[in-house]
C-alpha cells in the first residue's frame, strides 16, 4: 500500500489531487464521469486554478471514505493498518483544514455581500428621494448614484447570497462527515 503524505498548499495541490485520484484508482476521465463534471474542471482543480463544485467535493470525500473503509477492512497480511490509518487521518485533517478555510472565506464573502447590498439600497433610496423632493438636486449626479447603486445591488443580490449560503451549508456537511470519519479512525 503506498504511503500517503499530502500537503495542501499552492505548491502541493497538484500532488494532493493526483494522489487522491490514484488512491481511488481512477483516471481524470473516470473522475469527471463519477463526479458529473467536465474533465477540464478536474484538470484545473489538480493544478490549483479552480475549486471543484460542492457536490463534486462531497462525492469525492464519500468515495475516498468508502475506499479508506474498504482498505481498513481488508485482511491482507501485507497491509500495515496503522500506517494506512495514520495516512488517512492526515489526509482527512488536510481536507478538513481546506474546507474550514473555504467556509470562513465564504462566510466573510456573504457578510460583505449583505453589507454591500444594504449600502447600495440606502444609496438608491437617497437618490430616489432627492430626485422626487429636491428640485435643485443635480440630475446627472443623482442618475450616476442611482446607476452605481443598481450595479451593486445586482452584484450582491439575494440569489448570490443564497448560493453562498448553500455552499456554506454543504461545506458544513462535508466538515461533519470528515470529522466523524476521522474520529472512527482514531
Amino acid at each position: 500500500m503506498p504511503k500517503l503524505n499530502f500537503e495542501i498548499n499552492n505548491h502541493k495541490h497538484f500532488a494532493f489531487s493526483m494522489n487522491l485520484r490514484k488512491l481511488l484508482g481512477i483516471t481524470q476521465e473516470e473522475a469527471a464521469v463519477l463526479l458529473g463534471i467536465p474533465k477540464a474542471q478536474i484538470s484545473m482543480y489538480e493544478v490549483g486554478q479552480r475549486d471543484l463544485p460542492t457536490h463534486a467535493l462531497v462525492k469525492l470525500a464519500t468515495l475516498s471514505n468508502h475506499v479508506s473503509d474498504a482498505m481498513n477492512k481488508r485482511k491482507d497480511a501485507g497491509t500495515d493498518k496503522k500506517a494506512l490509518q495514520k495516512a488517512s487521518v492526515t489526509t482527512i485533517e488536510e481536507m478538513l483544514a481546506k474546507h474550514e478555510l473555504k467556509k470562513k472565506q465564504l462566510e466573510r464573502k456573504l457578510k460583505t455581500m449583505i453589507a454591500n447590498e444594504q449600502k447600495a439600497f440606502a444609496a438608491m433610496q437617497v437618490a430616489i428621494y432627492e430626485k422626487e423632493n429636491n428640485k435643485e438636486a443635480r440630475k446627472n449626479e443623482l442618475d450616476h448614484l442611482l446607476s452605481q447603486a443598481e450595479k451593486k445591488l445586482a452584484r450582491n443580490n439575494w440569489q448570490e447570497q443564497l448560493a453562498c449560503q448553500y455552499e456554506i451549508v454543504a461545506l458544513d456537511g462535508m466538515i461533519s462527515a470528515l470529522s466523524a470519519h476521522k474520529s472512527k479512525l482514531m
